[in-house]
């Protein structure tokens, strides 16, 4: 179940699956979660919450009184919920801690997409992917420079329609996702931009859905330098960390035998991937 999927739309649609078949609910943000619990308890035979990113320390103008919102529905989504997907122990300390969470339902750890084909692109041509809202930020705008300025081509699968316009080299939307990022690796040596500075805790104390989707089709992140992710990134070497001033450094190892070596770690990485890899 995706972003956008209202509560009315979810139970017509879990009403018709009940009729012949046991339902499950996968939802993949607290939005989601939400249009999940107007469904009846009864239709369902397993409700699981992918909560990969912290919805508490999220900077918007609304701050204080929107984080004090969420914190709520996730706490609700959380009594209700069969199954949650986290992502370490560090994350999910500050849930149990938070919501006073009582262990009742099982625990799955961000392990379980992570088995699609390895594409071994034969370009030496970098190309930057980026999945996301498109929040702006400083290390947003500096992506969107570097497209800009012709540094190294950016493709971009936006969720949120509005952001076009302000970032206008990001041209994908997210109908065209998994046909253009299949081409995509296919045709460039692709990374994964996961660079963050004003919005989600999980950059910080965990690691963004977005690193999970680079790993699922072996390819590396470029991670931002003080991050939890930076740590990960550099501990089992699956990219890059960037400090701002050595992109030039990072494409120059992207397009020698370097990616290659990255491939084959992010391999190996994924084949163990489980709770305990990523449990620092």
């Amino acid at each position: 179940m995706r972003s956008g999927v209202s509560g009315a739309e979810l139970r017509a649609c879990v009403s018709r699956a009940a009729e012949n078949a046991v339902v499950s609910v996968y939802c993949n943000d607290l939005y989601c979660a939400v249009a999940a619990l107007s469904v009846p308890s009864a239709d369902l035979s397993c409700f699981t919450y992918d909560s990969h990113e912290l919805q508490i320390d999220r900077k918007r103008k609304s701050g204080l009184v929107r984080t004090l919102v969420e914190a709520e529905l996730e706490a609700t989504v959380l009594r209700r919920a069969d199954r949650f997907v986290h992502v370490n122990h560090r994350a999910l300390s500050v849930v149990c801690e938070l919501y006073a969470y009582d262990g009742h339902c099982e625990v799955v750890y961000n392990d379980h997409f992570c088995h699609l084909p390895i594409v071994r692109p034969e370009s030496q041509t970098p190309r930057i992917i980026y999945i996301g809202q498109g929040a702006s930020g400083r290390l947003l705008d500096e992506l969107h420079d570097l497209a800009t300025d012709g540094v190294v081509g950016v493709s971009s699968f936006l969720l949120a329609q509005n952001v076009q316009v302000r970032y206008p080299r990001f041209i994908h939307g997210k109908d065209q996702y998994l046909p253009e990022l299949q081409r995509l690796l296919f045709e460039y040596r692709c990374v994964m931009w996961c660079c963050n500075d004003t919005s989600c805790a999980s950059y910080y104390i965990a690691t963004p859905n977005k690193f999970f989707q680079a790993i699922a089709v072996a390819i590396p992140v470029i991670a931002n330098e003080g991050t939890y992710l930076a740590e990960i990134v550099r501990e089992h070497v699956l990219g890059f960390v960037y400090n701002g001033s050595n992109m030039q450094e990072i494409l120059e190892r992207l397009r020698s035998e370097k990616y290659k070596e990255l491939q084959d770690n992010i391999v190996h990485f994924r084949e163990g991937l489980s709770g305990d890899v990523i449990r620092i």
